[in-house]
This record gives structure tokens, C-alpha cells and sequence, in this order.
């Protein structure tokens, strides 16, 4: 037999059968067939993430700063989108933060890293408003020395939603760049607004963080550049209005400069998406408040056996596939899903593809509260020779569709009168298997 994801064969075969009723209650009090690892399954979601089990399965992360995302068994791509967080407003509006929406790929078992709304430059004194936060997922934690932001094809960051830059403070209402949006895999944020006197800061780019605006108040109202998930400080004044902060992003915007009576607003961050990702859209975010949310499918794990593995031309054979699945995700056989058995050759070493169905989907009936189990149609072969099996899986909102190729699943037929072979009842062949007779 083949399985996907883990595990080893399970014999079905059963030596003798549990009463009806003592496996209904089992199965009522959810205990039957789940092992310990299942029992005592942990969110993915790490310390502050929500777990919602959908479907599909989703960790949704909202608190400020660093948590983590562990990626469950069978689960080989994830749904992610990251929010980066409006620019603050003051006299003038902060910019929009951008929402990066992209499918990545996975490995089961490692373990993401979730910034949320982190890295905003602050905004100058007096009321220059604080640029936004960038939500990024990345591999290593912020925390590490080694965690190194570079703003190229080196930087461990994967998906960056791009913060908006914060507003200018003071009488001319400069409003924040935003963060970047667009078709692109990289978008650079938009500009800070700005006047005579009061700088804008620029937004980040794709290679290079936002300038800070030039202010005519002095070395310390000139607005700071922004860096690899930074964005700048705005300028200040003592007796004016501060600029606002740069966006964070892949590269920070540019912080906004501040004049003798009006800060300029900060530049928007640039949001990003690793080349790995697939079906990317980047947009402003619709509500301007940072967040990361992933969701997920698993792709369960399927195995199957024969009822038999020698038989004679006209003597039938079943299939048996068990589909197991996890605490988290729920019993494998909801939502309708099912099992459809084909047949490759003779002759046949594996069936990877093509074959023959036998018959339709089969309905899946749940054995424990993560298992279940389908029985194919029998199959009658008229030609001598090596067949295999194939189950697919059809998947359902949880689980992903999968299936076992059959590679270790072959049964040889041979012609009538010829050689021995072992008989088994075919109404009875997963209770039997253990009891051949001839």
C-alpha cells in the first residue's frame, strides 16, 4: 500500500469484530481510534494567534509585534494576507496601509514568523502623526541577530503588507503617503504631502528607502529616511508643527520634514511579495488597522489495501482506502467527500494516472472522529496478469483532494485451472483477510 504524508500501513484485517454498540458509543463520546498526538492537538497559531477551524482552518493575528505560525502535518500551501496599518492622522490624514493577498508554498512541521503592524517611524514633536506599521511573514524571528532585514532577494521576509505614512501636523493639513499597491510582486508607497518649507518624505521603493524631507527650521526639522522595514521619523520643531513618520515596508518610507508652522506628511512603505507566491493581489487596506491572517488546507493521509493479492480470472477483488485526518480539521468524510477506486493494467507495476474507475465516487463512512473509511465496487477481471490499485480522495473544504497511486496496491490474476490462489469471501474480505481458506 502507498500513503500520502506519514505514517505507516494499516492492517484492516480485523481478528475479531468490537460489538456494534460498544464502537457507536466510542464513537459517540469521540475517543474511538484517536491516538494521543490527536487528543491533545495545539492551535497552530502560536501565542496570541485565534484559531478559527472555518472551514478552512485559519490563524487570524491582530496583536502588535511578533508571534508565530507552525505549519500542520499534510498542509504544503497556505492562504495568507497581511494588512499593514494606516499612517496616524493629525492635522493631516495619514495614508492608507496596502493588503497583500498571495498563496505560499510550505513545509509541514516548519515554523513562520507573523509581525503585525511593527516598524512605523515615528511622527516629529509637536503632532506630527507616527507613520504606519508593516504586517510581514517571514522565517526567522525579529528577535534573532541573525534575523537580518535587506531589502533584496537575501531579506527572510516573505509577504509585506506596506504601512501608510502619518500625517503633518500644524495649520496646512499635509496628509501621509500610502503604502504601495499594485499589480506588481514589489509596489512602491506614494509620497508625503508637502509645502514651502516642509519636505514631504518620499515613499520606499523596491530597492531603496523613502528621503526624508528637507525643513527649514534647522537640522532637527528635517524629516529621517527610511530603511528595510523601517520607516523614518518625522521632523521637529519646538515652536512648529512635526511631520509626519514614514510608512513601514520592504523599504520604509521617507519621514516628513517640518517648517515654522506645518509638518509634511511621511512617505508610504513599499509592500512585497517573494517570488515563490502565487496568485498575488496587492490593494489598500480596507480598514487601516494591521493584521495577518493565514488559512489552510491539509492534505490528509490515505492508505489502502486489496482484499486479495492472488486471484483467478473471474473471482472478484475489493479495494479497502482509510483517510485520516487530524483533531483540528474534523472527520475527512464531511461535507459529502468521497473516494473513487481505479484499476491500471494488465499489466501493471503502479497507477499513478489513468486506469479504469470502478464505478463512481464511494461514500465515505467516519470510523472515529478523524478517520473513514470507503470500500470499492468489486472488480471481476477477464484477463490474466498484474493489476493495481488507485484511491482518490475528493477532498472537501478542509482537506485538501489527494490520492494513493497504488504503487505497493497490485493483485495478480491468473487464468482459470491455473496454479493456486487463496479465496477469500469478497462480502466478507475485511473481516476475513486474516482467515484465508482455499
Amino acid at each position: 500500500m502507498h500513503h500520502k504524508y506519514g505514517g505507516g500501513a494499516r492492517v484492516f484485517g480485523l481478528r475479531g469484530r468490537a460489538p456494534a454498540a460498544a464502537l457507536a458509543v466510542g464513537l459517540a463520546l469521540g475517543v474511538v481510534g484517536m491516538t494521543g498526538q490527536e487528543a491533545s492537538a495545539q492551535s497552530p497559531c502560536g501565542t496570541n494567534g485565534v484559531f478559527s477551524s472555518g472551514p478552512p482552518p485559519t490563524c487570524t493575528y491582530t496583536t502588535t509585534g511578533e508571534d508565530t505560525f507552525t505549519v500542520p502535518s499534510g498542509v504544503t500551501s497556505i492562504h495568507v494576507v497581511a494588512d499593514g496599518a494606516a499612517g496616524t492622522t493629525s492635522s493631516g490624514a495619514g495614508g492608507a496601509g496596502a493588503q497583500v493577498t498571495a498563496d505560499v508554498p510550505v513545509t509541514p512541521g516548519s515554523t513562520l514568523y507573523v509581525e503585525v503592524g511593527v516598524g512605523g517611524g515615528p511622527g516629529g514633536t509637536t503632532h506630527g502623526g507616527a507613520g504606519g506599521g508593516e504586517s510581514d511573514l517571514r522565517t526567522c524571528s525579529a528577535t534573532s541577530s541573525g534575523c537580518m532585514l535587506t531589502g533584496d532577494s537575501a531579506d527572510p521576509r516573505w509577504l509585506v503588507g506596506a504601512g501608510g505614512g502619518g500625517g503633518g501636523g500644524g495649520a496646512l493639513s499635509l496628509s501621509g503617503g500610502a503604502g504601495g499597491v499594485g499589480l506588481a510582486y514589489c509596489n512602491p508607497g506614494t509620497d508625503g504631502t508637502g509645502a514651502a518649507g516642509a519636505g514631504p518624505g518620499t515613499g520606499g521603493t523596491c530597492t531603496s528607502g523613502g528621503t526624508g524631507g528637507g525643513g527649514s527650521a534647522g537640522p532637527q526639522s528635517n524629516g529621517g529616511g527610511g530603511t528595510p522595514g523601517a520607516g523614518g521619523s518625522g521632523g521637529s520643531y519646538p515652536f512648529g508643527a512635526g511631520g509626519g513618520g514614514g510608512g513601514a515596508g520592504f523599504w520604509g518610507g521617507g519621514g516628513g520634514a517640518t517648517g515654522t508652522n506645518a509638518g509634511a506628511g511621511g512617505g508610504g512603505g513599499s509592500s512585497f511579495a517573494f517570488a515563490s507566491a502565487s496568485n498575488v493581489s496587492t490593494v489598500a487596506n480596507p480598514t487601516g488597522t494591521p493584521s495577518v491572517t493565514i488559512s489552510y488546507t491539509s492534505a490528509p493521509n490515505v492508505v489502502t489495501r486489496p482484499s486479495r493479492t492472488r486471484l483467478r480470472v473471474g473471482s472478484t477483488v475489493v479495494d479497502r482506502a482509510t483517510v485520516t485526518g487530524n483533531a483540528q480539521e474534523g472527520n475527512p468524510a464531511a461535507s459529502g467527500a468521497t473516494v473513487t477506486f481505479f484499476v491500471c493494467g494488465p499489466p501493471a507495476t503502479s497507477c499513478t494516472s489513468g486506469g479504469t474507475a470502478v464505478d463512481g465516487p464511494r461514500p465515505l463512512t467516519a470510523t472515529s472522529p478523524t478517520t473513514a473509511t470507503a470500500t470499492s465496487p468489486p472488480f471481476r477481471p477477464t484477463v490474466a496478469g498484474t493489476y493495481c490499485w488507485r484511491a482518490e480522495y475528493s477532498g472537501n473544504p478542509n482537506y485538501a483532494a489527494v490520492s494513493a497511486d497504488g504503487s505497493n496496491e497490485c493483485f495478480t490474476v491468473r487464468a482459470k485451472g491455473g496454479g493456486g490462489g487463496r479465496h477469500w469471501h469478497d462480502h466478507h474480505w475485511y473481516d476475513n483477510l486474516s482467515h484465508p481458506h482455499r
